[in-house]
């Protein structure tokens, strides 16, 4: 299981993106909502429009998933 985060900040186009810990791209702290502990960022994806809309995937967390 990995610590997810939506960013409170929209970055354009892509919206309000889903990183995981330890991610490079993860913006500061006062940036972050904890959305929780998920087994794959798709779980954590799926939750995070609930929080944060519109949501996209972080191109470097999605590209690292297991």
């Amino acid at each position: 299981m990995a610590l997810y985060f939506i960013d409170t900040e929209k970055k354009g186009d892509a919206g309000h993106q889903v990183h995981r810990e330890g991610c490079p791209q993860l913006p500061e702290k006062d940036q972050l909502y904890f959305v929780g502990s998920f087994a794959t960022v798709k779980a954590a994806y799926d939750v995070s429009p609930l929080i944060y809309s519109p949501a996209s995937y972080c191109p470097q967390c999605s590209s690292t998933a297991a």
